[in-house]
């Protein structure tokens, strides 16, 4: 079942959502008592929170993540299907903005953030909350808030040091604070200070890294 779980994850990953749910409707139905199971559960539910938003139906869509919420709560799989969902948000975003759409790009960026803070809030213990923090500061930062994308980013440094992007995290926190220097004059010597901080420590904790070199 694993493989025909990574299929559907890949064909909810390329967009085909209707595809997707067919693979994990399959997935249910010939391994019902395996985790496999819960997970392609889950895996329905994201396709039909998806089709409901992209209906225009945003209340049904809203009803059904939090009714995932409520019924899986306690599985230890649902920060994940939590992260997939900011996921799939985040790749309609990045679409959107692809196309020109700036009212869809402003939405699904706005709704990705808001699911990463159910992860952020409802699972603080999870091994996906560097993730999450990684994804919101890469969101803010396509929005233009890249203050926020820092201190998204700053988060990750701080408390995740050993995660494997906590290198490139440290980077984007002084690529902020650059752009930073173009939108206004104030207190540009204490935003030099922030940027040279950052890709000092950059070279000292994380020398291997990509964006060290």
């Amino acid at each position: 079942p694993a493989a025909v779980y990574e299929t559907a994850n890949r064909l909810e990953s390329a967009g085909q959502v209707a595809l997707a749910r067919q693979v994990y409707e399959q997935i249910i139905w010939r391994y019902p008592k395996e985790a496999w199971a819960d997970m392609s559960r889950m895996g329905v539910q994201r396709t039909r929170i998806f089709a409901l938003d992209e209906s225009g139906d945003e209340a049904s869509a809203k009803a059904a993540f939090n009714s995932v919420l409520q019924d899986f709560k306690g599985n230890s799989y649902l920060p994940s299907h939590v992260m997939w969902t900011a996921e799939g948000y985040y790749r309609k975003a990045c679409k959107s903005q692809e196309q020109g759409d700036i009212v869809n790009t402003k939405k699904y960026f706005d709704k990705t953030l808001q699911t990463l803070d159910v992860v952020n809030t409802k699972f603080p213990a999870s091994t996906e909350i560097p993730n999450a923090l990684c994804l919101a500061g890469d969101c803010c930062r396509k929005l233009g808030d890249y203050q926020k994308s820092a201190d998204f980013y700053q988060r990750v440094v701080d408390n995740y040091p050993a995660y494997n992007r906590a290198g490139q995290a440290l980077f984007m926190v002084g690529r902020n604070y650059e752009n930073m220097q173009d939108v206004g004059p104030d207190s540009q010597s204490q935003i030099r200070g922030k940027i040279k901080a950052a890709y000092k420590l950059l070279l000292e904790k994380y020398p291997y890294c990509g964006e060290s070199k």
